[in-house]
């Protein structure tokens, strides 16, 4: 095979690797490339959202279990407050000698109905904390899965945005290089092909020469 034709092999062969450029192989190649550092800064992200779930989940808990505390001793302190005030009707009843009248049942009664009610307020009070706990427990867990999904999507953006600069980067770099690679192919088939006619020329040139001189010779 000729210099011309290895040339010209290699500028063919430049020319169809360059027609089959596609960037969509670019793209994918550049994305494969950063898969790793994707996913590790995506397990860091999620790593920290379901820690601060744990946390969240753990001061809620926390706060449930002493505010039921709290309430439990105040359903104490109430019961406790029934007794006396039972022991002082008795007291009282027993003082008048009205022990088994319709007025210390009346009493007895009057404390069991207070008794009732401060139960009730302590009930109502209890479950109005619970529920507010509860409701700030949801927000915040929510919070957090917003916080979540807007860091994956920066994340993926951020490495999506790297990877198609680098797809463009080497896209036109290979362009680039195929195209310097065909140029300078088709130079230098141009320039063995000149240095071809110039040496026919020559040839031809000292062919005309010498039949010159011969006729000369001849005269």
């Amino acid at each position: 095979m000729s210099t011309k034709d290895i040339i010209l092999a290699d500028v063919n062969e430049a020319v169809a690797k360059r027609n089959n450029m596609k960037f969509a192989d670019y793209e994918k190649a550049a994305y494969e490339s950063f898969a790793d550092d994707r996913d590790a800064e995506k397990g860091v992200i999620n790593s920290a959202a379901d820690a601060s779930k744990v946390n969240a989940q753990a001061l809620n808990d926390k706060a449930v279990s002493d505010t039921k505390a709290d309430y439990d001793s105040q359903y104490q302190k109430n019961s406790v407050q029934k007794i006396i005030n039972e022991m002082k009707v008795e007291q009282n009843m027993a003082n008048l000698g009205l022990t088994d009248s319709g007025l210390n049942r009346t009493q007895q009664t009057a404390v069991q109905l207070s008794y009732a009610n401060q139960k009730g307020k302590i009930d109502l009070a209890r479950q109005s904390v619970l529920d507010d706990l509860a409701l700030n427990l949801t927000s915040a867990l929510t919070e957090i899965e917003t916080n979540r999904s807007a860091d994956l999507l920066t994340a993926d953006q951020k490495w999506n945005d790297k990877a198609y600069s680098m797809a463009q980067t080497n896209y036109n770099n290979d362009l680039t290089a195929y195209n310097e690679q065909i140029t300078s192919g088709y130079e230098q088939y141009g320039d063995i092909v000149q240095a071809e006619i110039d040496a026919a020329a020559d040839v031809q040139k000292a062919k005309s020469i010498n039949i010159l001189n011969s006729k000369n010779s001849t005269l």
